[in-house]
């Protein structure tokens, strides 16, 4: 199975909405994943999305804060919103990729998952921020996720500190996610604007 995947937190899609479209145009992945959207669901810039040709969408959105979507050239339904923090935070949406269009990618479903900051200090007790992203985390790891083949992308929000964690979280989500799929050409790319998305090429799944 093979399609084309970019993850990126955008840090306001309204904001950065013409950023995203060049990029649209020039790379033409078939999945967009974007965290921190910033938006509620009826603000999204929908209609410029399926300008550009991805006219398949699934949104999670919070006004000021957060939010993730999902957007795609191929079709797809929504599959899941999970809490993980359970505070009613919008930092997850799971859609199935479907149809003839699929690029070979039929069935597989796609998390994308905004996983909060968690400060500076590496210490629950000192930083109530990192034992809450700790706990985010554990939560997320320990997920039975029913349906496989699945991919979870996210923004990590990997913290100074976090490094000198053995073994780090961020790396028990990786770990997760390598058991169960793996990417040809993938490179993290900075846009004029500081921020940073990922895109995975060609890849397989099995």
């Amino acid at each position: 199975m093979r399609f084309s995947l970019t993850t990126w937190n955008i840090n306001s899609v309204r904001l950065r909405i013409d950023i995203v479209a060049k990029f649209l145009k020039s790379a033409r992945p078939d999945v967009l994943c974007l965290q921190e959207t910033k938006c509620i669901d009826d603000a999204f810039p929908l209609k410029r999305f399926k300008r550009l040709g991805y006219e398949h969408v699934a949104l999670n959105g919070q006004k000021g804060y957060h939010g993730v979507a999902t957007v795609s050239r191929i079709p797809l339904r929504e599959f899941s919103r999970h809490d993980w923090q359970d505070n009613g935070e919008a930092r997850h949406v799971g859609v199935e990729l479907l149809g003839p269009d699929a690029a070979g990618a039929q069935g597989i479903v796609l998390e994308n998952v905004y996983i909060p900051a968690g400060g500076d200090i590496p210490d629950r007790e000192a930083n109530p921020k990192f034992g809450q992203k700790l706990d985010f985390l554990g939560r997320m790891t320990s997920f039975d996720f029913e349906v496989t083949p699945f991919v979870t992308v996210a923004s990590f929000q990997r913290d100074a500190d976090s490094q000198r964690l053995q073994p780090a979280p961020e790396c028990q989500i990786m770990l997760l996610c390598q058991n169960l799929c793996w990417c040809h050409d993938c490179s993290l790319i900075a846009a004029p604007d500081r921020s940073q998305h990922c895109t995975c090429g060609d890849g397989r799944f099995s």
